[in-house]
């Protein structure tokens, strides 16, 4: 649908999302599925909107492995040193210091009120899962009161699929989500009913290729898409078909910047 308020969040190329600035807005929590080495997009989203605190979720990352990174690049670069390989000795070098950026980077933003828990999101509890339903538990505010308030990054690699379901039960509290759908050449289906559960209670406002996937085999479609959503709540009683080109001028980026996006006809 049309919305006059789209706003890149996040870094440019990989890692930012097109969102509508009025979920921002009236966001008090963020929940961001899926850190990585970026958090970009959640440090972005707070800047925009300081009263909005951020819950980070991740079972592949902290400070400690971002520590142990730059510890075994160190390593690297003292073996080259001895090989007298310099050039290998000055990258390795550079990414150390680039793994120790990023660990003192993780510890400042996930601190004060904001939470990272290192922990994958699934269908099942577990050492290293956990479902929405127990995130709810232990973040009571994802449950507190009838109006939306908290918007969703989800980039899980395919267990978005997983995880839609239980988040979709509690539609009401969420302005809005970025959602990045993997595998669609063979989760096509699976994709296709969760947005129309998913249009029950919220907009799509904007898509985006991922270039780092192919094309859908006899198709314009990329297997990996990125999908904006709004609150209907949130949006005026009349919406009209959004009628811009994909992708959008000055806002949309190719994930890998070495190729070209992809065009996304309607």
């Amino acid at each position: 649908m049309a919305v006059d308020d789209l706003i890149r969040v996040g870094r440019a190329h990989d890692g930012g999302y097109v969102i509508s600035r009025r979920c921002v807005e009236a966001s008090t929590l963020l929940v961001g599925m899926g850190i990585n080495d970026d958090w970009s997009f959640e440090r972005d989203f707070q800047r925009l909107n300081p009263r909005a605190r951020v819950i980070g979720l991740d079972g592949s990352v902290s400070q400690e492995i971002f520590r142990s990174r730059a510890t075994n690049a160190s390593m690297l670069a003292m073996g080259y040193f001895l090989r007298l390989k310099r050039w290998r000795m000055t990258e390795q070098r550079q990414e150390a210091a680039r793994w120790n950026e990023r660990a003192r980077d993780f510890a400042a933003f996930f601190s004060g009120a904001n939470v990272f828990y290192q922990k994958f999101v699934s269908d099942a509890d577990d050492d290293s899962h956990l479902t929405w339903s127990t995130l709810r538990r232990m973040e009571p505010a994802l449950g507190r009161g009838e109006t939306p308030t908290t918007f969703v990054k989800v980039d899980i690699e395919r267990s978005e699929y997983r995880v839609l379901g239980d988040i979709l039960a509690d539609a009401a509290r969420i302005t809005g989500l970025a959602i990045e759908f993997h595998e669609c050449d063979i989760l096509w289906a699976r994709f296709a009913t969760l947005m129309d559960h998913m249009q029950e209670h919220f907009a799509v406002v904007h898509i985006h290729g991922n270039n780092w996937s192919r094309l859908i085999p006899g198709t314009a479609c990329p297997e990996t898409l990125e999908v904006s959503l709004v609150n209907r709540a949130l949006l005026p009683g009349i919406l009209s078909p959004s009628r811009a080109s994909y992708p959008m001028p000055g806002l949309d980026m190719p994930n890998n910047r070495e190729k070209g996006d992809y065009p996304l006809v309607f």
